[in-house]
This record gives C-alpha cells, structure tokens and sequence, in this order.
C-alpha cells in the first residue's frame, strides 16, 4: 500500500477545500491509491458525530490529513489505520453497516465533506473507478 508524497502546503491546500471538493478529492485519491485510513487503535475504529448527531466513522485518503485531523485529541495508542481499498470494501465496510454505521468522509475541522451510508459509498467509489479493462 503506498500513498503519494504530500507536503504541508497540499495538505492545507487540499483540507481547505469546501465539502464537494474535498469529496471529489478524496474519492479520486483512494481510486489512484487503491488505500485509504481511519482512525483507531488496537481495540477498533475511532468514531465520531456528524452534524445531525449519527454516530459515523472518519475516513481520509492519506494519513496526512487524519494525523491533522485527530491528533489534538488523540488518546494514548490510538494512530492512523492505513486500509487497502479492496480490503476496507469487503471486509469493514459490511462490518460498518452491520452496525448501522455511516461515512464521515474527510472530516477537517470538524466540518465533513459528506457522510455517507455504506451502500453509498461503494457506489461513489465505484463511480470514480475506471471501468474493468479500461486504463483509467
């Protein structure tokens, strides 16, 4: 699994974006990196509250923008969760949804790009994801 180099200043750029961009960025980061993070420790994800008060998990698409993100309030032990896309798709996202989880997706600032049920966002990675065959 690997993620693109980013410095401080594609950090900034990219956490300042408004929620529909930085969806858009997110969702075509993990398709060209096939990985994305959460936030957790040995005993599990770390999970949040969106606006409408839903418990839901945050997901970024580098471990740049979590460790901004969380790091303030991070407890001892927790860190960055580095996920294979493939894996994150047929192993935790049906997990999240048995649970009755949704997707806080790049959550900066406390602001959340989008929160999304976990049928949703399969569909909207699905979308930002070349077709089979194709060379993206």
């Amino acid at each position: 699994m690997s993620f693109p180099s980013l410095d401080e200043d594609d950090v900034v750029a990219a956490a300042a974006r408004g929620g529909a961009l930085r969806l858009k960025y997110f969702l075509e980061s993990v398709v060209a990196s096939g990985a994305l993070c959460m936030w957790g420790d040995d005993e599990g994800m770390s999970l949040m509250e969106d606006g409408d008060g839903d418990v839901v998990v945050p997901v970024w698409s580098h471990p740049a923008f979590a460790e901004r993100e969380m790091r303030s309030s991070a407890e001892p032990g927790e860190g960055v969760i580095p996920l294979e896309l493939g894996r994150f798709l047929d192993v935790t996202l049906p997990s999240i949804q048995e649970q009755g989880l949704g997707l806080a997706v790049f959550p900066v600032d406390d602001r959340i790009a989008a929160t999304l049920t976990p049928a949703q966002f399969r569909s909207k990675i699905a979308a930002a994801s070349p077709p089979p065959g194709g060379d993206g």
